[in-house]
């Protein structure tokens, strides 16, 4: 598994390791705009009447990435990959 990365981006991720966590948490949007999250949810139970759901990954993927980018804003998903280990 470690082959696949050069000694650079490996060198790259032990200092990042070595820095210390980012104290810093997001604050909530102070007016969410949850039209999307609406418009999500209507899209969501059309396809299942319609078609039925076998797996449910990648809604639930997206229900998750639209609640937390209206909750948070557009940048939460660059600050949880910063702190994330």
């Amino acid at each position: 598994m470690l082959a696949s990365y050069t000694d650079e981006q490996l060198l790259q991720e032990l200092e990042r390791r070595k820095q210390p966590p980012i104290k810093i948490v997001p604050v909530l949007v102070e007016n969410p705009d949850f039209t999307p999250l609406i418009e999500l949810c209507k899209t969501y139970i059309k396809e299942v009447s319609i078609n039925g759901i076998e797996d449910d990954s990648d809604w639930r993927y997206w229900f998750y990435e639209t609640i937390l980018t209206a909750v948070y804003g557009k940048n939460i998903f660059e600050w949880i990959n910063t702190v994330k280990r």
